[in-house]
């Protein structure tokens, strides 16, 4: 018997890390840092990425702090 769906193990393989030298166990690191406040872990992932400080920058970074890392 044939069965769609979309279950997690679909999902294959790990998302790959796409910016040069800023893999997503850098940013995991970054996300559960307890010692920052969300506003550092946002200019830590900036900084990170060199993503400018403008509105396109600001929706890069607000997407990876809020990637969920596996």
């Amino acid at each position: 018997m044939f069965s769609a769906g979309c279950g997690f193990d679909r999902i294959q393989p790990p998302l790959p890390d796409a910016i040069p030298d800023f893999s997503l166990d850098d940013l995991g690191t970054i996300q559960n840092d307890d010692a920052l406040t969300d506003d550092e872990k946002r200019e830590a992932i900036r900084v990170a990425v060199g993503a400018p400080d403008d509105e396109a920058g600001d929706r890069l970074v607000e997407f990876l702090f809020t990637l969920n890392v596996p």
